[in-house]
């Protein structure tokens, strides 16, 4: 499977999705990490993350060759058309049957308008593309309209790796009680397996669900047949 962890910012894909992705890799799925941001810190800070965001994914699992920039300015997307966004996107000739993105109900306008061009690049027409959103940290909490998961991954075993590569995103590090401290990283992944039964979690939606199991085919036929006789 082909997926793509199409999101604004290069510490978006380890808040979201840090916990999965090496699950993923493990798996034999082609990830692929798709930023929309250029990876520059711009006034004050003018700092490069394109490094630190390749190495991060790295200690995901990630190939540096499956590492993309837009190249959109950090926080002024809205200065683009989302048609540029869109055209960007797809010049990539990513093939993606699972999307992983920001959540429209984040208070950051980047995010939204991710979504809205993960919506449309991943429109059902000649392929059907299922797509989720993440939640990220300092970002989905604070809005007014509540982050709602309907999807759960168990990380206890990938948790680490996701705050090594956080690690790696110093300039995005912020003490306790900040949701983007090492803290509180743990304590949301923590809040969310408490939610499930598990040590630690990530939390998704679903927005878009397409199965095409073999052994889920299986289990309806016999189910059917079960049922007729």
């Amino acid at each position: 499977m082909e997926v793509a962890i199409y999101v604004s910012h290069v510490d978006d894909d380890i808040l979201g999705v840090g916990g999965l992705i090496p699950q993923m890799i493990e798996a034999g799925h082609d990830v692929h990490i798709v930023y929309v941001t250029d990876g520059l810190l711009h006034p004050p800070k003018d700092i490069d993350n394109r490094p630190k965001a390749k190495r991060a994914a790295k200690i995901l699992g990630v190939d540096e060759m499956n590492v993309h920039f837009l190249g959109f300015p950090n926080q002024r997307f809205d200065e683009s058309p989302l048609i540029e966004l869109n055209k960007q996107f797809e010049n990539l000739d990513i093939k993606p049957d699972l999307i992983i993105t920001n959540a429209k109900t984040d208070v950051n306008q980047d995010h939204r308008m991710v979504f809205e061009s993960a919506m449309i690049v991943g429109r059902s027409i000649d392929s059907q593309t299922r797509i989720m959103t993440c939640e990220i940290l300092s970002s989905s909490e604070w809005n007014d309209v509540e982050f709602e998961p309907n999807f759960y991954v168990d990380i206890s075993e990938t948790i680490e790796l996701k705050i090594q590569a956080m690690s790696e995103i110093d300039t995005e590090i912020e003490e306790w009680p900040h949701p983007r401290s090492e803290k509180g990283i743990r304590t949301k992944a923590q809040q969310r397996g408490m939610e499930v039964g598990m040590d630690y979690a990530e939390a998704y939606r679903i927005v878009r669900w397409f199965d095409w199991s073999e052994r889920l085919s299986a289990s309806v036929t016999a189910l059917a047949q079960g049922e007729s006789e």
